[in-house]
């Protein structure tokens, strides 16, 4: 939640959860378009669906949707039952986008912040979600392998493991 606050860091990062790997060199086309903004891959879900198999993630996932919404103005996205999930891939995006989500919804990230995954915790994709909601990012496909089998790995730039989507 705090990545903006880094010393030193560039407007344009990638955030990579502790299980996504870069598998080659990759040029920064495979993060960011010629017009600057992110490149995010994207699953339209309806939660409720994936409810059980999402588990304790349900609520996390729930809740960076809606506030992302908030923060943007939205009062529907697609549907009522329609959620974003980026995919379980690196996080290409833009620190003053972070900023600013941080600066319209400052006491809700606050009360989220907790020391073990709970109904009142968020996810960093809340900030991919406020992205795609405000226009400040792409919605494209991202080269990735979802298992550790090496005939997934041809072709790919990232795996992430511990991923079923």
């Amino acid at each position: 939640m705090f990545l903006h606050k880094i010393s030193g860091l560039a407007e344009h990062f990638i955030y990579l959860n502790d299980d996504s790997f870069v598998l080659h060199n990759v040029s920064k086309s495979a993060f960011f378009e010629l017009d600057g903004l992110p490149i995010n891959n994207y699953h339209f879900k309806q939660l409720k669906k994936d409810k059980n198999s999402l588990g304790v993630l349900y609520p996390i996932y729930k809740k960076s949707f809606q506030l992302a919404m908030r923060a943007a103005g939205a009062t529907f996205y697609r549907n009522r039952k329609t959620a974003l999930v980026p995919c379980h891939h690196p996080k290409p995006m833009l620190k003053s986008v972070c900023k600013k989500l941080w600066c319209r919804i400052p006491d809700q990230i606050r009360e989220s912040l907790t020391p073990f995954r709970s109904e009142k915790s968020v996810s960093n994709y809340m900030f991919c979600n406020y992205m795609l909601l405000t226009g400040q990012t792409h919605d494209r496909e991202i080269r990735s392998a979802l298992t550790l089998n090496a005939e997934n790995f041809f072709g790919q730039d990232f795996i992430s493991i511990n991923d079923v989507n």
